[in-house]
């Protein structure tokens, strides 16, 4: 995911403006140059340009973001340990209050 907003135009154009064209798309093929031309475009935005890789998986439905994935694992393993203690109202409390904030997204 990149953060547009973020990018550093300053740097873009400079680093832009440095870049030898001419010797760049002096390739013989028009396939060559837009792959050369391609490569360097994504190497300067990569350069001044914040991004990170973001893994989507197929099985989650789309409004199963980072925050109920961590409310998720969070409930299950205070369900998973008051399940083990039999009976533990600490524990229990834990478990009902964090299924309350997953279900109000909280």
């Amino acid at each position: 995911m990149w953060h547009y907003q973020d990018a550093n135009a300053d740097l873009i154009k400079e680093a832009v403006n440095r870049v030898d064209w001419d010797t760049l798309l002096a390739l013989n093929d028009v396939d060559s140059q837009v792959f050369k031309f391609r490569d360097v475009i994504l190497n300067i935005m990569s350069n001044y340009i914040p991004h990170k890789k973001i893994v989507c998986d197929d099985k989650d439905p789309p409004w199963v973001n980072k925050r109920v994935k961590v409310l998720l694992n969070e409930n299950r393993q205070i369900y998973n340990s008051y399940k083990a203690s039999k009976n533990n109202f600490v524990l229990e409390q834990n478990v009902q209050s964090l299924s309350r904030n997953f279900k109000t997204g909280n």
